[in-house]
């Protein structure tokens, strides 16, 4: 596993000094002695955007405290996730996958781990389930057909899983779109309040970001102004000029008219109103 990790083949260490949750790095792995050093972002239901990854090479490790933007030498830098990047990773970070991991983890003889055996047979076969729930919630598989979260949850057993397969489908969904660029474009994940899962693209000026923004049944388009002055509450008029000046051909619907039908809701605001959506969302 730790030769997954590091990319090498590592002489048996004397000693193998591990953290997690360390300054918001994930992991951290010192096989003592030897090179590379392991940091691991683990992600299970979504991928960082690249400015992320990019922020935690400044970060210090164990082994090293002052390095710049580059990352610490001889260490390798590991995205571990469930699904694949479609943007290329900034350097120094890799992409390895669950499945890679669980292919690995099935090299392990849990015979020699001592009274840790039972824990490890456990962390094994929940990793195989992931990429099992990974393999079948991901619309690439299957593109040809209608997209749905609530067919695929109605079909998962259990409960306690709704919004982490939502969120699950809906990353699968944004990197398969991802593909079809010339050009990667770079999108921020957010999905961290009250079951929302929001993409967002920086607009050119930087002023802002658009994207799309799922919750519960809805999917909504999106746009934020981001500047200083109009921040808060008693703002949202001038906020709204801005966009309905040089952004609102972005809420054009009529493309997708004739694919969603009837599931394409009317607006439930006036013009000037764009803070506002069904039923109770405001911005």
């Amino acid at each position: 596993m730790l030769d997954l990790l590091g990319g090498v083949s590592y002489p048996s260490p004397d000693r193998i000094d591990a953290g997690r949750e360390r300054r918001h790095l994930d992991i951290v792995i010192d096989p003592v002695g030897a090179h590379p050093k392991v940091v691991v972002e683990n992600k299970l239901y979504s991928i960082p955007y690249p400015a992320q990854l990019t922020k935690y090479n400044a970060y210090p490790v164990p082994w090293s405290s002052s390095h710049g933007d580059e990352g610490a030498v001889e260490t390798r830098y590991v995205l571990l996730s469930l699904m694949a990047p479609s943007f290329p990773l900034p350097p120094p970070w890799v992409h390895v996958t669950y499945r890679d991991l669980a292919d690995a983890l099935a090299h392990v003889d849990e015979g020699h781990l001592g009274r840790t055996s039972d824990l490890f047979v456990r962390y094994r076969a929940l990793v195989h389930r992931l990429v099992a729930l990974a393999e079948a919630v991901d619309p690439a598989q299957a593109l040809d057909e209608q997209f749905s979260v609530v067919e695929v949850v109605a079909q998962m057993p259990g409960g306690g899983l709704d919004g982490a397969i939502a969120k699950l489908r809906f990353s699968g969904l944004a990197q398969a779109v991802q593909a079809h660029f010339t050009h990667p474009k770079e999108l921020e994940l957010d999905g961290a309040r009250g079951g929302r899962i929001s993409y967002w693209r920086r607009l050119a000026d930087n002023r802002g970001g658009v994207g799309w923004q799922f919750q519960e049944n809805q999917l909504r388009l999106q746009i934020t102004v981001e500047d200083p002055d109009l921040q808060g509450k008693g703002n949202e008029a001038a906020r709204a000029a801005i966009v309905e000046a040089e952004h609102v051909e972005y809420f054009d619907h009529s493309q997708v008219e004739a694919i969603l039908g009837s599931e394409l809701r009317s607006k439930t605001y006036t013009p000037g109103q764009w803070n506002h959506f069904n039923p109770d969302f405001a911005y």
